[in-house]
């Protein structure tokens, strides 16, 4: 009897997918990994997340970042909050 894969076992999967990715780009492009970790695309203005876009080292770089662009735009739509915003208006 073949058992079916639960629903964990694709994402534990991506997880992996994930580190293996983000390890290839810490040794092919350290500068821009480096510039990805402290530039923080989730929370960083607009013309930092498109620089990063347009110096991602390959295609899969390049798709993580404008993936976190799409979803700031979506959250932007949903929340009324502007996509741009200084560390000052959040408090920081």
């Amino acid at each position: 009897m073949t058992t079916q894969p639960t629903i964990a076992e694709p994402v534990q999967a991506q997880a992996g997918t994930w580190k293996d990715e983000m390890q290839r780009l810490e040794r092919i492009a350290p500068e821009w990994a480096h510039d990805f970790e402290i530039t923080d695309p989730f929370i960083a203005p607009k013309s930092d997340v498109q620089r990063l876009i347009d110096t991602a080292p390959d295609k899969w770089a390049r798709g993580l970042v404008m993936g976190i662009d799409m979803f700031r735009v979506q959250m932007e739509a949903i929340t009324g909050r502007a996509y741009e915003f200084s560390q000052e208006s959040v408090g920081a």
